[in-house]
């Protein structure tokens, strides 16, 4: 990721995450079945920084790093029926 300044490029911190589904189908008859989802957002709980400040009117925050870019884990769990 970069963002465009006046004179030059600044780049921004690298970024990655995982996200991970697991689907599991159980059948109850010849007619119905139920399929049961866990959807995983951020498995690793890997913390990702936004970008430091870049504004020069204010010297104490320049190159702070003030805020998290991405959303703790989280977990979300469905259930589907089918006949």
């Amino acid at each position: 990721m970069s963002r465009r300044i006046a004179d030059g490029i600044l780049r921004g911190l690298n970024r990655w995450n995982l996200d991970m589904t697991l689907l599991r189908r159980f059948r109850i008859s010849e007619r119905w079945s139920t399929t049961f989802n866990a959807q995983f957002f951020n498995v690793f709980n890997h913390v990702l920084f936004g970008d430091p400040s870049v504004s020069l009117q204010s010297p104490t925050s320049f190159g702070v790093i003030s805020s998290q870019y991405n959303n703790p884990r989280a977990v979300q769990l469905g259930l589907h029926v089918d006949w």
